[in-house]
Order: structure tokens, then C-alpha cells, then sequence
């Protein structure tokens, strides 16, 4: 104990201001970030012990400078941390980089753990390879923890008509989990064509679940999925139309046949199963090459329904699930289409290969009963209900 006393004095002296103008010097603090090098394979020189002080040193204003020797001897604090990190926290791996903030090593020397741990050792670079390791030691795993808490939440690729049942499952999914997703809406075909040219999603939530099966057969997704929901298709025109909204669609008849249409949306049948199937019921009812002129094609069917209730346009054919949303519903009314006029819209999820825990969570959350619940409320056939 004796001796420790008999140190702590000169700690106290070292940490003083003349010490860190000495350094200042010695072009210490020439940059604010401190790149350190830990490539060298050279040891630690041997450092000169620093004079003994008197036990009773006078107020730090007036402390003496220490030996100018002494503090060449230390050198730069880049060089410094180089050599203690390299001899005593990474002396086996391979030579790579390292950075410190100044201001870090800056309160390392001015801390009474360092001031501590030099009077214990009496050697400078021990003292700051023992207060660095614990450093390390104990940020190390916290920064982990933090980087995975703070992982870019997972892409979902959903088809349109999903716009607002998927945005209400994915919110009671962070209400329940803590956990968020990020959700894309588009047309099935497109997001299918974006996967096969490395599109980022983990999770791909169809309107057709032909999409899905051969995105598996083409070894993009991890299995087939499950069939989540059935869909329906709806004739849904504006307020102030002068197209009246009927099942069998005879007031589109009627209205072509006088040639009162001037537009009407539907989603592109090209690449949008709810286009295609707009289109099979156009047909089935003897209406598709007399609207075809007429027609303006959404790049989805959410696209479609924006079209549709537009003003520029009569009507439209656009998913069930949309038109029961408040946000559609207050700007118009809708028919349900018969579901035998078409093929069915089975609609089919698949996890893709590059799915995480997160895309996992919310794949399973999918099949809960608060998320079919959710679906049924915008109109959605379950599989085992229909």
C-alpha cells in the first residue's frame, strides 16, 4: 500500500495539462481521428521509468512539466495505442486496421481507472492495454446486440390487392412482436420478374399462386408456401356515373351498346392476375371486344381502382378486397362479379431463399386467427372456409 501511495502522486502529475502539451508538440493532436495501424509486427520498446515525485505535490496548476525525455520516449499517441493494441489485445491476428477517436484515448489518460492501473503496473503501455481490453471487452458485445437490433427491417413483395389488409396484419404484427416489415405493393408478374433478377425480398405474397410455383420450380423460394386467401373481383363505378353497378353487368352492356363508355380501368392482364381475370369475365359476359376500345389499364389493380374512381372514367373491375377498404368504399359503389365468370384467384405466399428470422416471424404470423381475420374482413375466401 506503501508503494501505491507513493505513486498515485506521479499518476496525478501525469495526467497533468504540461504533459498533453508536451505531446500537443510532439503533433499528438494533429488529426481528430486517430487511424491506428496494428500491421507492426515490432514489440513494445522498452519505456523509461518516470522520476519519483514528492508525496505532497502543489495544485496541478503548478505541477511541474514531466521529463521531456520520458515523454519522447512515449511518442505520439497513435504510435503509442499501435503498439500497446498490437502487443497486448491482438497480438495474433492478421495485420488489419484499426481506429480510435482521439478524444477516447484523450480520456483514457485522464481517467483515474488509467491513473490507477499506472501506479499499479509503472508502465504506461501495460496501463492503457489493460484499460483498452476492458474497453473492448465490454463494448463489444452491446455494439453487437445493437447492430442485429438495428437490421433493416425485411421486404415484403405483396400484390396490390393486399394494399390494405397486409398494412393492417403488418401493423398488429409490431403491436404484438416488436418487430417491423417493410411492405412493396405491385402487380404479381412484375415482383415474379424483380426476383428472378435479384430483387431484395424475402417474402412474396401473390395474387396467383402460378407465380409462386414456378418461381420454386426455379429454385428462388425455399418451398411452395401455402394458399393464403382467395380473391374476387368487383364492378365498381364513381359517384355521379351514369354506369350503374349490377352483377351480371347488363347497365355495361347497355351503356356500350348506346356508346356512352368512354373509359373504363381494368389492371394490365399481362402481368396482373386481377386484370386477367377481369378480362375472363369481360369475355364470359360478351363484353370484351365492345369495351376493349375503352379500356385503361392500370399497372395493378390498386392503379386500377385509382383510374376507375377518377372521374376520367365510367367504372372499372377491380379487386373486392379494395373496394371494401373505407378509403375506396366512400368514393363509389361496387357489384360483386359472380365467381364462376373466371378462374379462381388463388392467391399463394412463399418465403424466398434469402429469408431471415424476422420474414419467418411474419410468415407464420400470417396464418394466425387475428391475420385471417383481418383478411376475411376485406372479403378474402380463407382455404379451409370456402
Amino acid at each position: 500500500m506503501r508503494g501505491l501511495r507513493a505513486a498515485m502522486p506521479s499518476a496525478r502529475c501525469f495526467r497533468g495539462s504540461r504533459f498533453f502539451r508536451v505531446s500537443l508538440s510532439a503533433g499528438s493532436f494533429a488529426a481528430p481521428l486517430l487511424s491506428l495501424s496494428i500491421s507492426s509486427t515490432a514489440g513494445l520498446t522498452h519505456e523509461r521509468e518516470r522520476p519519483v515525485v514528492d508525496q505532497n505535490p502543489p495544485p496541478r496548476s503548478s505541477c511541474k512539466a514531466v521529463d521531456p525525455d520520458y515523454a519522447r520516449n512515449l511518442g505520439g499517441f497513435a504510435d503509442l495505442c499501435r503498439r500497446t493494441l498490437r502487443r497486448w489485445i491482438f497480438p495474433a491476428v492478421p495485420p488489419w486496421q484499426v481506429a480510435l477517436p482521439l478524444d477516447i484515448v484523450h480520456r483514457i489518460y485522464r481517467s483515474d481507472v488509467f491513473m490507477t492501473a499506472h501506479a499499479w503496473t509503472r508502465r504506461p503501455l501495460l496501463a492503457l492495454g489493460l484499460v483498452a481490453g476492458a474497453m473492448i471487452a465490454g463494448l463489444a458485445i452491446p455494439t453487437t446486440r445493437a447492430a442485429a437490433q438495428q437490421a433493416p427491417a425485411p421486404v415484403i413483395a405483396a400484390a396490390a390487392d393486399l394494399k390494405f389488409a397486409v398494412t393492417e396484419i403488418a401493423a398488429a404484427f409490431k403491436a404484438d412482436t416488436g418487430k417491423e416489415v417493410k411492405l412493396s405493393f405491385g402487380s404479381t408478374g412484375n415482383f415474379a420478374t424483380q426476383i428472378r433478377e435479384g430483387a431484395p425480398f424475402q417474402l412474396f405474397m401473390a395474387a396467383d399462386e402460378k407465380f409462386i410455383r414456378d418461381l420454386h420450380k426455379d429454385g428462388f423460394t425455399r418451398d411452395e408456401g401455402d394458399l393464403y386467401a382467395e380473391g374476387r373481383i368487383v364492378l365498381m363505378v364513381p359517384h355521379g356515373s351514369l354506369l350503374k353497378p349490377d352483377a351480371a353487368m347488363d347497365d355495361l352492356a347497355a351503356q356500350l351498346a348506346a356508346g356512352r363508355i368512354t373509359r373504363f380501368a381494368i389492371a394490365n392482364p399481362e402481368h396482373a392476375p386481377y386484370g386477367l381475370r377481369a378480362e375472363e369475365a369481360l369475355k364470359h359476359r360478351g363484353l370484351w371486344e365492345k369495351v376493349r376500345p375503352h379500356l385503361v389499364l392500370g399497372e395493378n389493380v390498386s392503379q386500377a381502382a385509382q383510374f376507375a374512381l377518377s372521374g376520367n372514367a365510367e367504372g372499372g373491375i377491380i379487386a373486392y378486397s379494395l373496394a371494401l377498404a373505407p378509403e375506396v368504399r366512400s368514393q363509389g359503389t361496387f357489384a360483386l362479379i359472380p365467381h364462376d365468370w373466371h378462374e379462381p384467384l388463388l392467391q399463394r405466399m412463399a418465403l424466398l431463399k434469402s429469408a431471415g428470422p424476422v420474414a419467418e416471424q411474419f410468415y407464420a404470423y400470417l396464418k394466425t386467427s387475428k391475420a385471417r381475420d383481418i383478411m376475411k374482413s376485406f372479403g378474402f375466401v380463407l382455404p379451409d372456409e370456402g
